[in-house]
């Protein structure tokens, strides 16, 4: 009897020790099998998914491109690359962008174009003689920024603030208006394609300022949004945008 008490008391410690090692070791595997985990949802891909989301303003506009300013919005996806320079707190960032741009008039108020003897086809805006819904202008294009940007933490830049500077070149790839209207107790949908006499190339000037994944921005027009002296009562309308951004990755 006394030697199995021995014996129980000289096992009994050891078998602790040992479900204790074994429970530390199922935590660290299990921790580490979390971190492989976050690793394999969070891919390591150079640069950064950003979208833009916005309102757009027309500078030096005609009087009669009249806006709503719900339905003026603004969106552009983009993918940026960065160039951190060491030691510093600057980056220089370039990617590719996709810009769509809307643009709504008052109601009963269209863009359409006519003839004009001197100038050609150019783009003017007419009133409906039908009860109009909406009537928007869309404008698409494919474009390239750069951004030089300041960090206030040098070390860890995700984690603080920055403020950029900088610009975009633009192709126009689609342009066309859609309107909803009701004739006759009928609602009703169209949307033309024509050639509404925009500029086919776009720059613009990009100002930022945010804090981790998250910034205000102001992109103003650079370059006329019609070609010179074609738009809405030969306006040089500009058109900019004001908004929101998001970091993806």
């Amino acid at each position: 009897m006394k030697r199995t008490l021995i014996l129980i008391l000289i096992i009994s410690p050891l078998l602790a020790f040992s479900n204790t090692d074994n429970n530390n070791g199922t935590q660290n595997g299990a921790q580490a099998l979390r971190e492989q985990k976050k690793k394999m949802a969070t891919p390591d891909v150079p640069g950064n998914f950003i979208v833009d989301v916005g309102f757009n303003l027309l500078q030096d506009k005609a009087p009669e491109m009249n806006r709503k300013f719900w339905g003026s919005k603004s969106v552009a996806l983009s993918y940026m690359l960065d160039i951190n320079p060491p030691n510093t707190f600057f980056s220089l960032n370039a990617g590719l962008s996709f810009g769509l741009e809307k643009y709504a008039l008052e109601d009963n108020l269209i863009l359409s174009s006519t003839v004009d003897d001197d100038l050609g086809r150019i783009a003017v805006v007419d009133t409906l003689g039908i009860d109009a819904k909406k009537s928007k202008i869309a404008t698409n294009y494919i474009e390239i920024p750069f951004e030089i940007r300041f960090y206030t933490n040098q070390k860890e830049r995700e984690k603080g603030m920055f403020f950029a500077i900088g610009a975009s070149a633009g192709l126009l790839y689609q342009s066309f208006t859609k309107r909803k209207f009701r004739v006759d107790g009928v609602n009703s949908k169209e949307k033309i394609n024509t050639d509404f006499k925009f500029n086919p190339f776009r720059a613009r000037g990009i100002i930022r300022a945010g804090y981790r994944g998250f910034n205000f921005f102001y992109k103003f027009g650079i370059t006329e949004w019609f070609e010179d002296g074609k738009g809405p009562s030969g306006a040089p309308s500009k058109l900019s945008t004001i908004g929101i951004s998001f970091v993806g990755f």
